[in-house]
């Protein structure tokens, strides 16, 4: 099978599977148009019905066999007999390989896989720590109004901590308070510039209950969304990691968990200069700046934006993704406790896309339905291995 072809069943199948980037969906239009039998069989490929009755098919299917198949014939090595194949190559495999995933993705029958898991994502409290050490457990109900013994005046709603009222402030003192979230738990909040930081799962933010000075500063660990107030006159860094990241003002996803080798600042808009103290790199939309613990490199990258923002979007998303990553996001939003029972299980790569806020059971049945894994729950506890 020519590159060309695997190259458009891939960008066909992602797409289907909703993770496609945009040069997957470039690459799916340009085939489109090179012939009306090209977009006659995409039409035929993703018809709703076809689909359905294909599953149908697959459903009955053995896996292994079928499978085997599809290589004999990309495999075929008499390019006179097979030129009627090459010609619907990547249609035809498309066919047989976006089949499965897409049942993965649609069906939601149970499997006979050891007992149920329950949803045991934590139901502490966001935990607001004020200057003087005091926690308060935030409350997630009606709207109300916290004030501490500085005069801070922080306004409360459900899911929201909001600072920008802090205009009686005088003291040129920096005062700082800390949000901590525990896993299965995101929180928005709103500081005093009227920055707003939308925090995701087992992630701390240290920050002034006020600006003062030529910066505004803040201090944060996990995975954040950043929309930053404007203001060229101060500029908002944040420090996470051993990187140093500093905008004007500009959308940003930043990622720096303590248990990654990387920490990530994706960019959706504007400008954003990211920095380790002694190299400098200025990234624009598209890219992502990286700061490696190991060697405290930082390097910049092109990456498909949706795959690292797709938290914001209350998704879970990944695409290409070796599954001990995919168990660790689980872990943090869903509070599951997991074992890789072989060390070739954490690397195998899968790609899916779903509502963050329903049961992980959806996703553990797409992993099963693989036939690449073996995925049994027994006493709440998540066991991983190889399909044999």
């Amino acid at each position: 099978m020519y590159k060309k072809d695997e190259r458009i069943v891939e960008a066909i199948a992602a797409r289907l599977a909703k993770v496609a980037t945009e040069e997957d969906l470039r690459v799916i239009a340009v085939w489109r148009m090179e012939s009306e039998r090209n977009e006659a069989l995409y039409q035929r490929i993703t018809t709703k019905e076809v689909l359905e009755k294909s599953i149908e098919e697959f459903r009955q299917e053995d896996v292994q066999r079928a499978w085997e198949r599809v290589e004999r014939l990309m495999n075929a090595s008499r390019p006179r007999r097979y030129t009627f194949f090459r010609r619907y190559a990547a249609a035809a495999a498309a066919a047989l390989i976006v089949l499965p995933l897409t049942w993965w993705l649609t069906s939601r029958a149970p499997l006979e896989t050891g007992e149920e898991l329950p949803d045991t994502r934590s139901s502490a409290k966001v935990q607001l720590v004020l200057s003087d050490g005091t926690t308060i457990p935030v409350n997630e109900g009606n709207a109300s109004i916290i004030r501490d013994s500085a005069g801070t005046v922080i306004r409360q709603e459900e899911g929201h901590l909001d600072y920008s009222q802090n205009e009686a402030l005088r003291d040129t003192t920096p005062i700082f308070n800390e949000i901590i979230m525990a896993n299965g738990m995101e929180y928005t909040m709103t500081l005093s510039d009227g920055t707003k930081i939308f925090l995701n799962a087992e992630s701390k933010l240290r920050f002034p209950v006020k600006f003062t000075g030529k910066k505004r500063v803040v201090e944060f660990e996990g995975e954040g969304y950043f929309e930053v107030a404007h203001d060229p006159q101060h500029p908002f860094i944040v420090r996470a990691g051993g990187m140093e990241v500093t905008v004007l003002g500009t959308e940003f996803n930043l990622r720096a968990y303590k248990d990654e080798p990387t920490v990530e600042t994706t960019l959706v808009e504007g400008s954003v200069r990211v920095s380790n103290g002694k190299e400098e790199f200025r990234i624009v939309p598209g890219e992502q700046g990286v700061y490696e613990h190991g060697t405290k490199r930082i390097s910049t990258r092109q990456v498909d934006v949706t795959l690292y923002t797709a938290w914001h979007r209350n998704e879970i998303k990944f695409k290409d993704m070796p599954l001990e990553d995919v168990m660790r996001d689980l872990a943090r939003w869903y509070g599951i406790v997991y074992e890789f029972l072989d060390e070739s299980s954490r690397k195998i790569e899968f790609g899916g896309c779903f509502d963050r806020f329903e049961h992980i059971d959806p996703i553990l049945d797409m992993l099963r339905r693989t036939e690449l894994v073996e995925v049994v729950v027994r006493e709440s506890v998540i066991y991983i291995s190889k399909k044999k």
